[in-house]
């Protein structure tokens, strides 16, 4: 009753300091406040503010609990299309959360992804984003894998490979070629498979980590993924690298 008797604008004000206090007090924790932060910027009705913080609090919360990263790039989503509603050009704040959503969507069950997907790819369309339709696409050929659909991942896989190619950026190509490549071995497509992992593997130049985007180490992966490794199907593979791998 008290707080709802204050005057919105004094609410807002004392959401804002506390924001500010909270933020100031220690800089090494601050990513571990930014989901409380965000509240009471978002509150106090600095969306723009929020929205930044709530993207961080995913970005520190998706290796500890992906049930709250997707909590806070869903906050970030609604504010970017309220933005967007009220005539902001916010087409690059839509997509962003969007993108960590369809890219993480493998690690659940998250039905509602599907329709942020065709969401993704009409914003990605408007600008010209395919760096983030193609993390996005990645994420949804594992999730199509996890829901047994291995013709449309495979599907899917083929389009943002082509994505890849076209981007031209190394790093990108040697983490986001692992979803395809298992995609292809699961449809037993062993010829874009040997493809795609000779091209990671010149990519990388010998880095362990680049590309670390799913994977500690997508060349390791790549490596076993060969035929003349003798390892060719993905659960062998996962096991052969579970030292060097670290799945996001």
């Amino acid at each position: 009753m008290a707080y709802e008797a204050q005057l919105k604008s004094d609410r807002a004000e004392t959401h804002r300091r506390l924001a500010a206090v909270i933020e100031g007090r220690d800089d090494e924790s601050a990513d571990e406040k930014a989901a409380l932060i965000a509240e009471h910027l978002e509150a106090a009705g600095d969306t723009n503010a929020a929205f930044g913080w709530h993207m961080r609090a995913g970005v520190w919360a998706a290796a500890r609990d992906i049930g709250a990263a997707r909590l806070s790039w869903e906050r970030a989503r609604r504010i970017a299309d309220a933005l967007a509603a009220d005539g902001s050009d916010s087409t690059s704040m839509r997509i962003a959360p969007r993108t960590l959503l369809c890219g993480s969507a493998w690690q659940g069950v998250y039905p509602d992804v599907f329709p942020r997907f065709e969401e993704l790819q009409e914003l990605c369309a408007e600008v010209d984003d395919m760096t983030s339709l193609a993390v996005g696409m990645a994420g949804m050929v594992a999730t199509q894998m996890l829901y047994g659909r291995v013709e449309e991942a495979c599907r899917l896989a083929s389009k943002y490979m082509e994505l890849l190619e076209a981007i031209g950026d190394p790093t990108l190509t040697v983490g986001l070629s692992v979803v395809a490549i298992f995609a292809k071995l699961e449809m037993g497509d062993s010829a874009d498979a040997l493809r795609w992992s000779q091209a990671a593997i010149e990519e990388a130049d010998g880095d362990r980590t680049r590309g670390n985007i799913v994977m500690g180490s997508p060349l390791a992966a790549v490596t076993r993924w060969r035929p003349e490794s003798g390892v060719n199907r993905p659960a062998e593979v996962l096991a052969s690298v579970s030292d060097a791998t670290r799945w996001r």
